[in-house]
Order: C-alpha cells, then structure tokens, then sequence
C-alpha cells in the first residue's frame, strides 16, 4: 500500500510517481519570461538527468533554486514548453492570489530519487490532464490518537492511519479522493512537507 487512508487502495490504482529531486542547473527559458529550464538528478544515474521547464521566475532567483532539493512527479508525458522539452514537474504549493509559492520537501533530508513508489514499480506515463485529477492539498494535522491522526484542510477533517512519524500542528502533504485522504510517504515513512509555512488547504500543483 503506498497511500494511507480511511481505506486502503491497490498499488495499481496509483499513478503518481512522485520523487525528490536535486536541481544541478537553471538556465532561463529563451522563449519564455516566466520559465527557467532545469537540470534535474532524479537518482536515474550520471547521465540521465533529466530538462524539466518550471514557472518559478518572479517568485525564485537562479541562484536560490541550483542545488536545493525538491519534489517531482517523474512520470508526467514529455511535453514542450515554448519549444523547450520539459520531462516531469516540480511540485509546490501556491496560494490562490498565486502570489507565492512554496517548495515541497521530505521531513527528513534524503537522497534524491527516493519517492513514494517501491524501486521495483514501473508507474505508467500520465499526461497532465490525468494529474490534474489529483487534489493535492496541504492539510494540517490536528490530533493524533493511537495509530490514528486527525487532518484538516479547509472545512472537512480526515481520518488516516499513522504510518509516519507526525506531531500535532504538522503541515503536510496530502491527496484528496472526495471523503478519504491519502499521506503519500517517501519510502513509506517520510511525510511530505511545505518547506516554509503555508496556509492549511493551499492547493498543489
């Protein structure tokens, strides 16, 4: 099971591939005053990083972004950007005025190319409208009992089983499927988290 929640789901029923990654290099776009084009280490080995096209100009400096770590969702449909070839999407939390974003991290620091799926599952490429499907939502975490934790996010509370290590007042990172709520976790126990704070219910894209 990789995501936890009032019920549980198959591993099949899974699409998201959702990874941490090192930036090694920005450039910014030649065709594009809102995009940078990133070199990004998905822990697919020397030679295999990958050019992933982000909207992070006006909210990130070049030199802020090289050699920080982030989250990916690494099995998005190629697709060009402004004739730039962008091979996956970083992910981060951005407010509804959009006037700020905010990086998403693991709880704990580790090495890229560790995500929420086992080593040896093979996700099937998704485009980005099956992505947007998703309702990837920052939820705050309000009270833990036994092996539960209570999440809100907005108006609704969730319950979901603890599989992470949680304390009461976390902001995390959580995916919406109408009443249920899933903890997606890296390697099964590191929670996904804002990496600054944020706002409980901040969407996710």
């Amino acid at each position: 099971i990789l995501l936890e929640g009032n019920k549980n789901i198959d591993k099949e029923k899974v699409k998201l591939d959702l990874r941490v990654g090192k930036i090694l290099e920005v450039n910014e776009h030649p065709n594009a005053d809102k995009l940078f084009v990133m070199k990004v280490d998905l822990g697919e080995g020397e030679g295999n990083e990958r050019t992933i096209v982000a909207g992070l100009r006006g909210y990130y400096q070049r030199e802020e972004l090289k050699g920080r770590k982030a989250i990916f969702v690494a099995n998005l449909e190629p697709a060009k950007l402004r004739g730039v070839e962008s091979n996956g999407m970083i992910l981060a939390a951005v407010t509804d005025d959009r006037k700020e974003v905010v990086f998403l991290k693991p709880e704990k620091d580790i090495k890229e190319g560790n995500g929420i799926l086992d080593k040896d599952d093979k996700p099937e490429m998704i485009n980005y409208d099956t992505f947007s499907k998703y309702d990837l939502r920052i939820g705050e975490v309000i009270k833990i009992e036994k092996n539960e934790m209570e999440i809100k996010c907005n108006d609704k509370i969730f319950n979901s089983k603890m599989r992470a290590d949680a304390k009461k007042n976390d902001k995390i990172v959580i995916v919406i499927n109408g009443d249920e709520v899933f903890v997606p976790l890296i390697n099964d126990k590191i929670m996904i988290v804002p990496e600054k704070e944020i706002k409980e219910g901040t969407r996710i894209s």
